[in-house]
């Protein structure tokens, strides 16, 4: 990691074992900073803050590869040990992880079992870490759900302990004797990694802890910790006991300003701390000035090893308390950071500090910056916009620092850092930093001021006199370098800070591929540590962003066709003004519409109207082209500005408001100082519906009423009520067959009863299309009553997404006053969710995920309407009508999605015996409740019988004895691995090719065919091929590939029946798996699927690539089978042809990569990366057969008896033979005028590829000579 200048020191931390958390190996990323820096002025107050960093890391290389489950069920494809010796635990850290549905990482303690399940969701709650697992070895396991394609991670350092006990600096916290005690109280908890304490405080399981323990990899807290080894080393709890942190907030800015706080994650089983242990500690509302405080913590203890860093007690007075700490004489040492201070049953302050003597230190509870940061952390709170944190001041330039940084010693002219920022205190507004700085480094204080200065693209603060001397640009007094005042390296918008190009909802295409290095500095890579920012001096570019309302928002990069991007988030209004507050190199999330490495930096909190820039980089200094996606949920919208064709603006509290009266939104935040400009028009009555049409005869025109030049529709000057809007939520609404099918949902908008239906409306509408269902299918149907009689309309959000995937999030709006424009009678609009194509009746075919649907009427809006039910019924109905009818409302603008009404079910244990209830039946009868949703498949409540290795010839496999058995193989014992027996020599899976022909296909040039096969066992079989993610290009061409019109990319694509139509189609290009052709030759059949390719590149002559997909047949489909086939050097195997190209250009090379997946003779799965890369040979088969003529008579198929290397079958001496009856007659004659004109190869005495006047001239040439 390169820094642009020197980090500044946060705390005293008074050892060298809490100085750095790493070892002698992860050190090297360490760059020295200069000395440390006092946070307060009088140095010998506080010695030592209290954390003590537990463990140190090592460097490991474990990787997966990628791994396929083509079975119904789950299945472990892969699994290793790591074993380290003289260890007291590991953690473990993982990298690039893909997990699909049902998928997931187990990891088993070798020492006590303890088991561990991480699938995508809880691997990135988890920070992409395991928890602690005590003893040396872990056992490590990659579990495929069924049918999965692209599972695989990769594992690059490991955490471990080895003993100590070391309290540092003497007995810093210890006042005289050691009086700790120890205690079990599960409101308290280890911190690990950095080894502080912390306490729970609310029923949301949110803690109180240091602000200088915040940060670490992967953050966890740890209850019911056992006792630490008689060598100091800690153990650690049940896997159970263990939960990730979440978010976390605090400030570490020294004694009265050292406080966190943190939301936490829930356990393996899915709870939170407060769910599993029951109960917090309150926060007090006052604090005293006397009295007995109790401490709970975790610190070190070098006089009894077994209770270091385990839970003890000890109680004190407080002997002073000003307006931000507390100081208390109690046993504290290194490892209490963060122990709350309790009084009375409550939480007055966390401890932070100890000292020489008797007294120690901690921070007020109730402190401004304390209270912000509980907000931010636990609540999703976030700073106000423009302001620094609590306890921090705005230096020279604006960028917030702690505010004891003036005066305490050391001149801040840039030297120090604050948050990756420089910071500067050299001003007239400081007096000089407090008289830290010298009177001729100050802007006002002895000297001339300063500021930034231009040379060409280059900065350097400088006196405007200097400046000038130097040819340079003076950007004005107090001005800094931040942001690059100085401009890029000619990448046009968006290459610098200053450039920042305007960013919106949806896509924001960017390019950095003529970008160069803004100059900004390097990112802080502590903010997204682990994720693989490695920005490296980047070309970036820069977008700027307005957040349209309080909420949050996800910045992502994900784009199929991009490049491995990079991310940075700043807030701040200008340039020079800008907070780092979000990063990320590598997202964990992402699916085939992705690139393999994307950015993404999800769920941020944003405030309405506070502008946020995104700077955007490559990994390593990558360039390329891609696409910013920005999406959120920013609750209320801001009003804004609304500007009509005629020139007027009207502030709206809304885009659909805006755009439902005729406007053209001009964002949120905006106001009518903009210019709207003037078209002319005015407003047009077309009943009750009020629409800006250019002139009196374009409103006539379409049988409306001209309101004169200059009018507008706002105040609905075209009557018809006061209009309005009514909404439908509609996540997790299912769609199922086609229209009025009897098992659709349908769901109610209820509108003021006649009133005029003006249009359809849909806001963040996404949408999940399960294969084989395409996103156009689904449709959303308006039925109401027009008079008395039905009325329908139609509907289709996704129309033109003719595939399966997930879509949106999409807005738009339909004006409906020309195409419906009728009255609604009753008020009641039903909507119906169905399929335009029923793929399956009864089955969901796709899923609304995420919007709602409006209705936009002219009547009043009348009372709000939401979810009312009547036992397991719901319906859309106001507040009243639920309560009149007996209901229970849900509140306003709530759905029937998913039916509210009805209790969720879930797995229910007795025993070992399972049942779906409720959560409050099952333990009204005394079970064990396994979570909502869950089911009783796969037996959860019987406990597995153990497992082991099973030897099944030279193959391993694990699985019960009895599984063993019934497959006949030899078990190896209860608890073997695979990776721990060797059950004998395996046979090698390779990639061979046959040339089968040249020039086969006619009229294209030179060309040969060749077919590709891949070797197996006798017996064995192939069910799947694979590309793989290293090497997504499976099949490809140095030239081109030859495509027939006729045929297609694979085997049941090509008929054999055209062959006489097309003689070319024989030698198509295609992929397959045994079976040549359609007609299953050489087998019955051909069953060959695909999943997951696309072919357009291949079918068009170029590269199959086949990133995450597959082609397969069934284990029961007899094409699997190998069978002998005999290799381009004439050597015979076993094995399954996996592809018949025809390569353009006898130059060219064919290459092939791809994972093989089949079964042995024994029925056990074989897997196996495979490879080759093949050119042309000169190949000769007279006979047709396919197998070159040399293998033919090397391996004894046809007879040579002249030795002249032509099989005897093709060796005929008559050379005016056409019809191979072995004279020249007129029969010969009549052979050749039949094929006159063909290439197939009949009439072709001369063997020139043609049959033409030639082979008559021969055949009379010899006619009746032999």
């Amino acid at each position: 990691m390169q820094l642009p200048r020197h980090p500044r020191a946060m705390t005293l931390l008074g050892i060298v074992t809490s100085a750095v958390l790493c070892t002698t190996a992860a050190g090297q990323n360490l760059v020295e900073g200069p000395p440390a820096k006092a946070i307060v002025k009088n140095i010998d107050l506080v010695e030592s803050t209290l954390d003590y960093p537990t463990g140190d890391y090592a460097p490991v290389d474990i990787r997966t590869g990628r791994a396929i489950n083509m079975n119904a069920k789950p299945q472990v494809v892969w699994q290793d040990t790591l074993r380290v010796d003289g260890i007291a635990w590991i953690r473990l850290y993982f990298n690039d992880a893909q997990l699909d549905d049902g998928s997931f990482i187990r990891v088993t303690s070798l020492h006590d079992g303890e088991v561990q399940e991480l699938d995508a969701e809880t691997l990135a709650m988890w920070d992409n870490a395991s928890a602690y697992f005590n003893g040396n070895a872990v056992r490590i396991e990659l579990v495929a759900g069924p049918f999965t394609t692209g599972n695989e991670f990769s594992i690059n350092q490991f955490a471990f302990e080895n003993g100590q006990a070391d309290r540092g600096e003497g007995n810093c916290g210890i006042c005289g004797s050691d009086d700790r005690t120890p205690s079990s109280d599960n409101n308290f908890a280890r911190l690990m990694p950095v080894g502080c304490s912390a306490t729970l405080y609310n029923a949301e399981s949110c803690m109180v802890t240091a602000g200088h323990c915040l940060g670490g990899g992967g953050p966890s807290v740890h209850f019911n910790v056992p006792d630490s080894n008689s060598d100091g080393s800690t153990n650690n709890p049940p896997v159970a006991d263990q939960f990730p942190v979440l978010a976390e907030s605090g400030v570490n800015g020294g004694v009265g300003a050292d406080y966190g706080a943190m939301r936490i994650g829930t356990n393996s089983a899915g709870e939170t701390p407060v769910e599993r242990y029951g109960s917090f500690i309150p926060l007090a509302s006052s604090i005293p000035n006397s009295g007995t405080l109790t401490v709970n913590g975790y610190g070190v203890d070098s006089g009894q090893l077994n209770r270091s860093q385990t839970q003890q007690f000890h109680d004190g007075p407080v002997l002073s308390v000003n307006s931000s700490s507390i100081e208390y004489d109690i046993d504290v040492t290194f490892g209490n950071s963060g122990s709350s201070l309790v009084y009375n049953g409550e939480i007055v302050g966390v401890v932070t500090h100890c000292s020489g003597g008797c007294v120690n230190y901690g921070n007020r509870i109730d402190t401004a910056g304390f209270i912000q940061a509980r907000a931010i952390a636990c609540e999703g709170d976030t700073p106000p916009p423009g302001e620094c944190p609590v306890g921090e001041i705005e230096d020279c330039f604006g960028n917030c620092c702690p505010a004891n940084w003036v005066g305490d010693g050391y001149c801040d002219d840039g030297s120090y850092d604050y948050n990756g920022v420089a910071i500067y205190l050299n001003c007239d507004e400081f007096d000089c930093d407090g008289g830290d700085c010298p009177p001729e480094s100050c802007g006002d204080g002895g000297g001339d001021p300063t500021g930034a200065c231009c040379i060409g693209n280059n900065c350097s603060i400088e006196t405007a006199g200097d400046c000038a001397s130097a040819g340079g640009d003076y950007q004005g007094d107090d001005t800094s370098c931040a942001g690059n005042p100085c401009g890029g390296g000619g990448g046009g918008e968006g290459d610098t800070c200053n450039d920042a190009v305007d960013a919106f909802e949806g896509s924001n295409a960017f390019d950095t591929t003529g970008n160069t290095d803004s100059g900004y500095g390097e990112p802080d890579d502590s903010q997204c540590d682990g994720t693989y920012l490695d920005w490296t001096g980047s070309p970036d570019h820069w977008f700027r962003f307005v957040a349209p309302g309080d909420g949050t928002a996800t910045f992502t990069t994900c784009d199929a066709s991009s490049f491995d991007t990079s991310m940075v988030l700043y807030s701040g209004d200008s340039c020079n003004a800008l907070s780092q507050v979000a990063c990320n190199g590598d997202s964990a999330g992402g699916d085939g519409n992705c690139q393999q490495y994307y950015s993404e930096i999800a769920g941020f909190p944003v405030t309405g109207g506070q502008t946020y820039y995104i700077r955007l980089g490559g990994w390593q200094g990558a360039t390329g082209s891609g696409t910013l996606t920005i999406s959120g949920d920013f609750g209320a919208p801001l009003e804004g500005a609304c500007c009509y064709t005629d020139g007027s603006c009207e502030i709206m509290p809304s885009q659909s408001a805006c755009e439902g009266t005729g406007g053209t939104w001009q964002g949120a935040g905006s106001d009518c100082s903009i210019d709207c400009g003037s078209g002319g028009g005015g407003a047009c009555c077309i009943g009750s519906s009020c629409d800006i049409q250019p002139d009196e005869g374009a409103c006539t025109g379409q049988g409306g009423t001209w309101l004169g030049e200059g009018s507008t529709c706002s105040g609905n000057p075209c009557g018809g009520g006061g209009g309005g809007e009514s909404f439908l939520e509609i996540a997790g609404i299912d769609s199922y067959d086609g229209y009025q099918s009897g098992v659709n949902v349908i769901q109610t908008i209820t509108i003021p009863a006649g009133s005029n239906i003006l249009g359809v409306g849909w806001e963040d509408a996404t949408l999940s299309a399960f294969d084989p269902s395409w996103g156009s299918e689904a449709g959303i149907m308006f039925t109401w009553e027009n008079d008395g009689e039905p009325f329908s309309g139609y509907i289709a959000i996704f129309d033109g997404e003719d595939a399966p995937g997930d879509y949106g999030p999409v807005t738009g709006y339909d004006d409906l006053t020309q195409d419906w424009n009728f009255s609604d009678a009753d008020g009641e609009v039903q909507v119906e969710f169905f399929e335009t194509y029923d793929d399956a009746a009864g089955v969901v075919d796709s899923t609304w995920t995420g919007g709602r649907i409006y209705i936009v009427h002219d009547g009043d809006a009348g009372d709000p309407t939401g979810a009312c039910c009547l036992g397991d019924s719901c319906s859309i109905q106001t507040a009243a009508d639920c309560s009149t009818s007996g209901g229970d409302y849900l509140g306003d603008g709530t759905s029937c999605g998913n039916n509210p009404c009805v209790d969720p079910t879930g797995a229910c244990c007795l025993e070992s015996t399972c049942s779906v209830t409720s959560a409050a039946d099952c333990e009204a009868a005394g079970g064990d409740y396994l979570g909502d949703g869950t089911n009783c498949d796969n037996d959860p409540c019987v406990d597995p019988p153990a497992t082991g290795a099973c030897c099944i010839g030279s193959s391993c496999n694990e699985g019960t004895a009895e599984a063993c058995s019934n497959l006949g193989g030899t078990y190896q014992g209860d608890g073997s691995s695979c990776n721990a027996v060797e059950c004998g020599g395996s046979d090698e899976i390779q990639v061979l090719h046959a040339i089968s022909g040249t020039n086969l296909a006619q009229g294209v040039g030179d060309n040969f065919t060749v077919d590709l096969y891949v070797t197996l066992p006798e017996g064995a079989r192939v069910d799947a091929v694979a590309g793989t993610p290293e090497q997504a290009k499976m099949l490809t061409c140095s030239g081109d590939f030859f495509q027939s019109e006729f045929g297609g990319p694979r085997s049941t694509d090509v008929n054999p029946d055209f062959y006489e139509f097309d003689p070319n189609l024989e030698h198509d290009s295609r992929i397959t798996i045994g079976a040549i052709d359609s007609s299953g030759n050489p087998f019955d059949n051909n069953a060959l699927q695909d999943i997951g390719i696309s072919w357009d590149t291949f079918e068009a002559g170029g590269d199959l690539s086949v990133g995450n997909g597959l082609w397969f047949v069934l284990p029961t489909d007899e094409q699997g089978e190998a069978r002998l086939f005999t290799a381009q050097d004439c050597s015979q195997h076993y094995g399954v042809l996996l592809a018949r190209v025809t390569a353009l250009g006898l130059d060219s090379e064919v290459g092939f990569e791809g994972l093989i997946q089949g079964r042995t003779a024994d029925d056990v799965i074989l897997q196996a990366t495979a490879s080759l890369y093949a050119g042309y040979s000169d190949t000769q088969d007279c006979n047709g057969n396919r197998v070159s003529d040399a293998c033919d008579i090397a391996n004894g198929t046809s007879e040579d008896s002249n030795g002249n290397g032509i099989p005897d079958e093709c060796d005929n001496p008559c050379l005016g033979d056409a019809d191979g009856d072995g004279d020249a007659d007129v029969d010969d004659i009549l052979e050749v005028l039949g094929n006159f004109g063909s290439n197939s190869g009949g009439g072709d005495v001369d063997g020139d590829g043609d049959c033409d006047v030639d082979d008559i001239l021969q055949v009379i040439s010899y006619y009746g000579t032999c």
